[in-house]
């Protein structure tokens, strides 16, 4: 491991101390926080520098944290002017550890909590320091929702960046799809908007591909009427009825409504203490905002067999985007592999359930969704997120406490992975769900016309490749 502290212990940050918008004393015993440069021996260093997962262990040479964009512009051309990587980190929930890097400035933007909601237009422009949750929030009272992802920890802006999918997207569309505008601080140290009718190349590129052009830092959303009034839960079946469950499944997912979403997993059952026990299980998760009768959807399910369990019931929509909180939290390592599917053949479950029994964590699971609706209609706004064709997702989270053996489970997923992938459809990738990811697999994730269009406009925003922490596009 790189020691960053003495690796470039030569650099003066009092220049971009200067620059920082400082704290502010109101009078005494209360002051206004500002922006902050962290770095190594400072008392919070050992806590700030850690991200999402635990494994990615890596030392910045100081952590900028920043209140605003004019610290966005200073820190991005102070590292830009000394030569020094600049890795940013926006909610830090990714799997991936680009949120950080060893000799070389970790941009924060967590600070960057700002919301603004227009209940008449049903936009929200959100700071990208944001967390769904937070969002989520501000909208409920309103009647409105954003399209966001599945855990109310996540971060908005990689989320946005790189797709986006969740509870309201078999509706709605993939995050991307309701972006209307983003701000942006390019490699040169300028602000700028990509919309669709400001910087147009940059606004395709920046909703798919986004951290490859500049810090992203603030959104525009398209917002819904959303009644947070809804049905959710989730029904359990023995593990060795899970052949039969997934060949049911097959055929049931795909005539089920827009309005609800649905995913089959299989993972080891919590117990009382929200901890997985040993006894392995395959469930159907469903969250359905709709007003038709559920019972009479889910009716399928419930004849298979008795199950284990069924808690599906009334709750609510912010009630629902927590429910993982508690199990999948920081702190946690964690390793995502994605997949593409064109059915759930019995011969692909035979090994999914067979390498999954053998995994190291009883932290793990396998998670199978039907995109539909509107993730697979084309987009009334172009992008450059990869859609595939594939109606099927596969993905593995391997997930271990801290102080698990981390090379035995990373050793896993990949080979658990290498022995699914001849069951793929292609070679996509939803890159929010992919930890590990080359040159070569970032290109074939894409496909080479939409690559080719995302080195087009790299060239035109970042030609030195200043923005590579990332699923790079190289220029």
């Amino acid at each position: 491991m790189t020691n960053a502290a003495s690796a470039r212990s030569d650099v003066d940050f009092a220049p971009l101390r200067d620059a920082l918008l400082p704290e502010k004393a109101l009078f005494p015993g209360l002051s206004r926080a500002g922006s902050r440069i962290i770095v190594p021996g400072d008392a919070d260093y050992e806590v700030v520098r850690r991200v999402w997962s635990s494994h990615v262990d890596r030392r910045p040479l100081a952590i900028v944290q920043v209140t605003g964009v004019a610290d966005v512009i200073a820190t991005v051309n102070f590292a830009r002017e000394n030569g020094l990587t600049l890795a940013v980190r926006g909610g830090g929930h990714a799997s991936s550890g680009y949120g950080t890097v060893d000799d070389g400035i970790v941009l924060d933007l967590s600070p960057m909590r700002g919301i603004f909601i227009d209940p008449e237009a049903k936009t929200a422009r959100a700071e990208a320091g944001v967390l769904l949750g937070e969002l989520d929030h501000q909208c409920a009272p309103l009647g409105l929702g954003a399209v966001g992802g599945t855990n109310s920890t996540t971060g908005i802006a990689g989320l946005s960046l790189h797709g986006g999918f969740g509870y309201l997207s078999r509706q709605h569309g993939y995050t991307v799809d309701t972006v209307r505008s983003v701000q942006i601080v390019t490699a040169d140290g300028e602000l700028r908007t990509a919309s669709r009718d400001i910087n147009p190349d940059l606004f395709w590129a920046v909703r798919g591909a986004g951290a490859n052009f500049g810090v992203a830092v603030s959104f525009e959303y398209q917002l819904f009427d959303l009644d947070q009034n809804i049905q959710a839960g989730a029904i359990g079946f023995p593990i060795d009825r899970a052949a039969e469950f997934f060949a049911l499944f097959n055929e049931w997912a795909p005539g089920t409504p827009e309005t609800l979403y649905s995913e089959a997993l299989v993972w080891y059952q919590p117990g009382d203490d929200g901890e997985p026990t040993d006894v392995p299980v395959v469930a159907l998760s469903v969250v359905y905002t709709g007003s038709d009768d559920l019972d009479a959807i889910l009716a399928p399910i419930r004849a298979f067999d008795e199950p284990l369990f069924d808690d599906v019931a009334p709750t609510t929509y912010l009630i629902v985007q927590k429910q993982y909180d508690e199990t999948i939290h920081h702190g946690l390592s964690m390793v995502h592999t994605f997949g593409v599917l064109p059915t759930l053949t019995p011969e692909l479950i035979d090994e999914v359930l067979t390498g999954f029994l053998a995994t190291p964590s009883r932290h793990t699971l396998v998670s199978f969704g039907h995109w539909g609706g509107a993730m697979t209609r084309p987009a009334a706004e172009p992008s450059a997120l990869a859609r595939g064709t594939a109606p099927w997702r596969i993905v593995c989270e391997t997930i271990w406490p801290d102080g698990d053996d981390a090379g035995a489970n990373i050793a896993w997923s990949r080979d658990y992975w290498n022995t699914l992938r001849p069951h793929f459809a292609d070679e996509t990738q939803y890159l929010n769900y992919t930890t590990y990811a080359d040159e070569e697999t970032v290109r074939r994730a894409y496909g080479e016309e939409t690559y080719s269009r995302l080195q087009a406009v790299k060239r035109t925003w970042d030609p030195e490749n200043f923005f590579h922490v990332n699923f790079n596009i190289v220029p």
